[in-house]
């Protein structure tokens, strides 16, 4: 968490520094957190613990652990009304006020513990600022002042570009169509750049706002750091104060696979010491290094930026994504499809031909299309008429091309039993599974 990595720093100046200690102590009450993604609140309710918990250690430093003598009722300042969030869903909205509530009570009843006497859990004096609605289309400031907030939280949606729905790529050319490359963004880069407008839109003086989002690695990868870093660092002067390198989270639910996360501390004030914390075993502990300067692909290292390039340096082979069928699966066939359409129609068989994608390659899964590249139109309209099985999926990929959202796929409806991009020149070529296995020491090549 952002503020915690500097409190815990700062408690620990105050074991033998009253005066210091007092003054973080009334601190803690005018601090003001912001999640504008917040889910259940679990961040907040984190936040929340972690400052309480605080807050108890800094009075018995002042004061001692004099049970039942201090007025704790009035002692303890630090309140769910310190902490607001955005969250989409309701339910999702209620809970995260419920779940504070609750915390707030079995808090309560740690102080009460530690000193005898607690502030009182009711009635339900302080709620904290929980608003329901889209984050990217709420003005931020609507909820709490950017002259009031001190840190931003937060683990925003995880989708890549090639998986947002129509709403979401709207909430991204929302926030981002003024950077060049936009529409290649993850979609949890749109609460990154709404963290950085927000910390602009600061006015009061030597007040600074601090941010921190959980996302995926990929916007610290390929070409989104030259889209959304270069942004962020070099236009809008913004500076990373410390990040966890690549580290995988996993998840608890079933059928969920691990997200490989990074965490990046941004924002425009930039602190005397930076942290980069290293992951030798991306399921292990962190090792936290300092560094002179964080770039946008989180290393230790001057801002760089790498565009992306349609063409290679050298004049070696040239790297390219094979057939693409865009066919809702009609066009393709698996062993059993295969044997069972060539029992039915064995006219079918001269045009099946294997097909082979990165499962197929590195899992020797036997998979197979239809391929009419070169045919002969005329000698192939024969032969569909006494194939209706092929006919029939030839048809379904016409209509499923045609009720697509992009214009150049309803184009590529009236060639319906063709892929939908063919970049097959008959030449032998060397195979690259776009996707492999993180077990895999080596990645898996093929000469096919």
């Amino acid at each position: 968490m952002v503020w915690t990595l500097g409190s815990t720093l700062e408690f620990s100046k105050c074991t033998t520094n009253k005066p210091r200690a007092i003054k973080l102590y009334e601190k803690l009450s005018t601090l003001k957190f912001f999640d504008p993604a917040c889910g259940c609140g679990n961040f907040l309710i984190i936040a929340y613990r972690e400052l309480r918990l605080l807050e108890n250690q800094l009075i018995a430093q002042i004061y001692g652990d004099q049970r039942g003598l201090l007025d704790i009722s009035t002692m303890c300042r630090v309140t769910v009304e310190q902490f607001y969030g955005i969250e989409i869903e309701p339910h999702a909205a209620h809970i995260a006020r419920v779940a504070m509530w609750i915390t707030d009570h079995q808090l309560n009843e740690a102080t009460a513990q530690r000193f005898g006497t607690t502030r009182p859990t009711t009635p339900i004096v302080y709620s904290p600022h929980i608003v329901e609605g889209n984050a990217i289309q709420i003005d931020w400031s609507s909820v709490i002042s950017p002259n009031e907030c001190d840190y931003i939280m937060g683990n925003p949606p995880f989708i890549g570009y090639a998986y947002q729905s129509k709403e979401q790529k709207l909430d991204i050319e929302k926030v981002a169509k003024h950077i060049k490359g936009y529409k290649t963004l993850d979609y949890v880069t749109c609460w990154h750049i709404k963290a950085m407008d927000f910390m602009k839109s600061v006015t009061a003086q030597n007040h600074q706002v601090e941010n921190a989002f959980v996302s995926t690695n990929s916007i610290t990868q390929g070409e989104q750091v030259s889209i959304l870093w270069k942004y962020l660092l070099d236009n809008c002067k913004g500076v990373i104060n410390f990040a966890h390198q690549t580290f995988k989270w996993s998840n608890e639910g079933k059928g969920v696979a691990a997200v490989h996360c990074v965490i990046v501390g941004f924002g425009l004030y930039e602190r005397a010491e930076k942290t980069l914390f290293i992951y030798d075993d991306i399921t292990g502990e962190p090792k936290p290094v300092k560094a002179k300067n964080i770039n946008g692909y989180l290393i230790n290292a001057e801002n760089c930026f790498f565009d992306r390039r349609k063409k290679q340096l050298s004049n070696e082979l040239e790297m390219m994504r094979g057939n693409q069928p865009t066919d809702a699966g009609y066009l393709l066939l698996s062993d059993d499809e295969r044997q069972a359409l060539i029992n039915s129609e064995p006219l079918a068989e001269k045009y099946i031909k294997p097909f082979m994608m990165g499962n197929e390659f590195l899992n020797d899964v036997g998979r197979w299309c239809l391929w009419f590249n070169g045919c002969d139109p005329v000698a192939l309209n024969k032969d569909l008429a006494k194939m209706p099985q092929v006919a029939e999926r030839i048809a379904n990929v016409k209509t499923t091309r045609l009720a697509s959202s992009k214009v150049a796929t309803q184009k590529k409806a009236e060639m319906s039993h063709l892929f939908d991009e063919i970049r097959h020149t008959g030449k032998p070529y060397i195979g690259l599974p776009k996707v492999s296995s993180e077990n895999r020491k080596f990645i898996p090549i093929g000469f096919l």
